[in-house]
């Protein structure tokens, strides 16, 4: 047998390694073990998915939460020791800077599309009604042992290791707190990383309006600073790069140079103002003379 743990926030790596993973264990039969309060949902989807041909096991050793129960739903069997916790929620997404109705709507339709996907992906494991699994989910419910094994989550129920001086009662309870103050801290680590990335991009916006449009677009479409620095770097060497004098200097100097070279000019009485294309013409003449 083969054994895979995850016992931390499911992410892309963690497929990548998981599909190594089944390259070396090949045709034998696989045990996953967790305790994870969740992750990435499309990531736990990939890993649900590559389970479905598989002779695979699912141990749930003490808490699995969110898209971690994603995971297991895939397995042929699921064992969750006693005092185990499992729970359910709606899919939820982080979001900084500011939108407009389409945006939000846009967002209302894809978590409406994963919630789908989610419910699919527990009807196949419970055989259970759609809105009997939605109507959980929308309570975010935590399940023990039990209550998963009737719900169908879990196929069967392991042995605890027992801690001495402590009540069933009791140490259900401080399994649950401890599962919601790990999801609390989970759902605030993604939205200080979106508030970041959001600050970093907003700290790069100076007078350019180029620059502050790139930036804003990078904002919308979840890049970082990082990833856009390079069209930055490359606004700001083209808009650095100016002339050393600009039109108005060039026909200044024209005009100097022929009023210092004027030789024999016979009237005193000043002549109006030339226009700038007056001064280039009668500049241009005065340079082809002196080719002839």
């Amino acid at each position: 047998m083969k054994e895979f743990y995850i016992l931390e926030e499911i992410t892309n790596r963690m497929v990548l390694e998981f599909v190594e993973f089944l390259k070396g264990a090949g045709n034998n039969e696989i045990e996953i073990h967790i305790n994870s309060a969740g992750g990435e949902i499309f990531s736990a989807l990939a890993i649900s998915n590559l389970l479905k041909n598989k002779n695979c096991t699912v141990q749930i050793e003490g808490l699995c939460a969110s898209a971690a129960t994603i995971i297991s739903s895939g397995a042929k069997i699921v064992k969750a020791a006693e005092n185990s916790l499992i729970m359910i929620h709606l899919p939820f997404v982080g979001l900084s800077n500011y939108f407009n109705s389409e945006d939000l709507t846009r967002v209302q339709k894809s978590l409406t599309a994963i919630e789908d996907s989610i419910l699919t992906t527990y009807i196949n494991k419970t055989q259970k009604p759609r809105e009997e699994l939605a109507a959980l989910m929308r309570q975010e419910s935590w399940l023990t042992a039990p209550q998963a094994l009737e719900l169908g989550l879990i196929d069967e129920i392991t042995q605890a290791v027992e801690i001495k001086n402590f009540k069933e009662s009791k140490q259900m309870e401080e399994n649950k707190n401890e599962g919601k103050e790990i999801m609390a801290k989970y759902k605030n680590s993604v939205l200080a990383v979106e508030r970041a990335r959001c600050q970093a991009l907003m700290s790069a916006k100076n007078e350019s309006s180029e620059i502050n449009a790139l930036l804003d677009v990078a904002i919308k479409n979840g890049a970082e600073l990082k990833d856009v620095q390079a069209y930055i770097d490359a606004i700001k060497t083209v808009q650095e790069a100016k002339p050393a004098r600009n039109i108005d200097e060039l026909y200044k100097l024209i005009e100097d140079n022929l009023k210092s070279g004027a030789e024999g000019v016979q009237n005193s009485t000043p002549e109006p103002a030339a226009n700038q294309s007056d001064i280039l013409a009668k500049y241009i003449n005065e340079n082809l003379k002196e080719l002839k």
